[in-house]
């Protein structure tokens, strides 16, 4: 799971510290990332878009990694050296959404970093919150705002059984790899047509959008397969 131990950040504040995303080494044993649709077609890009009930709700999500653990790869960055996904950009941050116990907007995952990690400076010499500190809450806002209609997008699918079971297994030499859990749109073309075609009048060119961009991204299993093959036989 993305997030160990959420608090909200008025309760820690004293003992909030920031490391950098990949000093987190739980991360490592994440396969699958949630994901909104504001960022869906910049992700579409490098990893499969599909779905997995997370807390009993239908979720749009990542598949980064083929296997977690120690060969999986590092969190992917963008262009500017930050994560390419929101839930990990914000990362410890999260906002109240996330956790229906609490109503406070802001909350902190008090997650171990690894041992050699060094804190980064959460306030500038002003006193002022440090503008990495700024840019994750900023994207735990964006990320949130996001997840109601991805959420409600993601239920009407499911309510017209427009999404089916995704498992699947992969042979590399004498390794194995199988990853189960996951949901994609129905393979029957008319199927699957007839099924959006009903909810499309509700939900417009968002529902489109979102199932072109899952459509499209099942064609990145291809590079997530090889990369996986790299990291096995190095």
């Amino acid at each position: 799971m993305l997030y160990r131990d959420l608090h909200p950040i008025t309760e820690i504040a004293d003992s909030l510290v920031l490391y950098p995303v990949g000093d987190y080494p739980h991360l490592r044993s994440v396969q699958t990332v949630p994901v909104v649709l504001t960022e869906a077609e910049r992700v579409a890009a490098e990893y499969p878009l599909a779905w997995q009930r997370i807390a009993g709700k239908m979720t749009l999500v990542a598949l980064t990694c083929l296997e977690a653990g120690e060969n999986a790869p590092l969190i992917p960055l963008d262009g500017d050296g930050e994560p390419l996904l929101l839930a990990l950009k914000s990362y410890p941050f999260a906002v109240g959404a996330i956790d229906e116990v609490t109503s406070l907007p802001v909350l902190y995952d008090h997650a171990p970093a690894r041992k050699a990690a060094r804190p980064l400076p959460l306030y500038d010499r002003n006193g002022r919150l440090h503008l990495h500190a700024l840019r994750r809450l900023a994207a735990a806002r964006i990320f949130t705002h996001g997840m109601g209609l991805t959420a409600l997008l993601s239920q009407r699918l499911e309510e017209a059984g427009a999404l089916q079971p995704w498992e699947f297994a992969l042979q590399f030499e004498k390794r194995a790899i199988s990853i189960s859990g996951l949901f994609i749109l129905d393979r029957d073309v008319t199927m699957k047509n007839q099924k959006i075609g009903r909810i499309v009048e509700e939900c417009g060119r968002d529902i489109v959008r979102l199932c072109e961009l899952h459509e499209i991204s099942l064609y990145r299993m291809h590079s997530l397969a090889s990369g996986y093959a790299k990291i096995a036989y190095s």
